[in-house]
């Protein structure tokens, strides 16, 4: 994959990622560090039927559940701060920043510039109807020989311990 190609698919792959394949959870106490997503941990909680692949039927099904459940006032759209809880999930692990790296405003900047970004009509609210579309994108671009269904070996992984990944094994 050539590095522009790699630049364009890896914010993709963190969409899916944040949209899809974690589960929400409880929100950390102020005490704990923040976390980084495990992409073992994110594909074997989206991988429903344990055969080694995600199909689009999965991330969509998980892509509804998560929804539903960010949902709080169970009003059929998610707001801003609706929105942020679809981060977090239980492929999450410990994040390490630059030091005087302020993750959380980062981690809040990104979120408000996803939200913006599903917000099709931006009318402030996010339907499901509005993620459809950007979910499949992510899909697509993450099925690197599109035969439907994502692999292991096409989730994204972490380098060097940072946030930029690639794809594939993990080089001996």
């Amino acid at each position: 994959m050539q590095r522009s190609d790699l630049a364009k698919a890896l914010p993709l792959a963190a969409l899916l990622l944040s949209l899809g394949l974690p589960a929400l959870a409880q929100p950390a106490a102020p005490t704990e560090p923040p976390t980084r997503p495990d992409p073992n941990r994110m594909f074997n909680a989206m991988d429903t039927n344990a055969d080694g692949r995600v199909t689009l039927d999965e991330v969509w099904a998980r892509t509804q559940t998560r929804f539903t459940e960010a949902d709080a006032n169970r009003d059929g759209y998610l707001t801003q701060e609706e929105f942020r809880t679809l981060r977090r999930g239980p492929g999450d692990g410990p994040r390490r920043g630059p030091p005087g790296h302020d993750h959380a405003e980062h981690a809040q900047r990104m979120a408000d510039a996803r939200f913006r970004a599903l917000d099709a009509n931006r009318d402030g609210k996010v339907t499901l109807e509005e993620m459809r579309p950007q979910v499949e994108a992510r899909f697509r671009a993450m099925d690197a020989n599109s035969d439907q269904a994502i692999t292991r070996d096409e989730m994204p992984r972490p380098r060097n311990g940072g946030h930029h990944g690639g794809r594939g094994p993990k080089p001996a």
